[in-house]
């Protein structure tokens, strides 16, 4: 399984007044099962319906965490208010802020990269010095057009 890395700040959301903590494993969202299960109000034998699903959970941890697709199939298994107001919250708030919060990371990671490569000071943000003729080779570049 791929190295897992937190997103920034924990990445713990909330629903009502449940935690629910997510970690991204290739830059996919798992989620804490324990959470997920609190926030529907459901028992912990629910996990067994992900047994027949490949890749939906991961146990081998003390925590076990489910992946997007298994906190799906967790969600057609519950049907009760709790779960429909959980699987809206999950669609209008959760999985925008998460890929948008995703996108923006990966954005600054680019960005620094491309600093460093340029031989800019990706922590100070200052640029490299062009030599005489990149700077003759920049104004010919802008005078052409």
């Amino acid at each position: 399984m791929a190295k897992l890395k937190e997103t920034p700040a924990a990445a713990t959301h909330r629903f009502d007044a449940v935690p629910i903590r997510v970690l991204f494993v290739a830059d996919d969202p798992w989620f804490y099962a324990a959470d997920v299960l609190d926030a529907l109000a459901a028992p912990r034998t629910l996990l067994d319906v992900l047994s027949d699903q490949p890749g939906a959970v991961n146990v081998n941890r003390d925590d076990p965490i489910i992946s997007e697709s298994g906190l799906h199939r967790l969600l057609f298994e519950v049907d009760s208010d709790t779960a429909r107001r959980f699987r809206r919250w999950l669609a209008a708030e959760l999985f925008p802020t998460l890929y948008r919060d995703e996108y923006i990371a990966r954005l600054r990671v680019m960005v620094k990269e491309a600093r460093v490569m340029s031989g800019g000071d990706a922590k100070r943000g200052k640029y490299r010095h062009y030599t005489p003729e990149e700077k003759e080779e920049i104004r010919s570049l802008y005078k052409d057009g």
